[in-house]
């Protein structure tokens, strides 16, 4: 029981590993739209 358990451990890493590098770019997303955040706002002030 616990050789099939980490059978299935196993290919569960290796759909978490593509997931982070996912993950990689979508951070690098999320500061872009943190710089065009304040753009936004010095719109909106002035």
């Amino acid at each position: 029981m616990a050789a099939t358990l980490f059978k299935h451990q196993a290919p569960s890493t290796k759909h978490q590993a593509p997931s982070t590098k996912h993950q990689a770019p979508s951070s690098k997303h999320q500061r872009n739209s943190k710089h065009q955040a304040p753009k936004e706002a010095r719109r909106f002030a002035g």
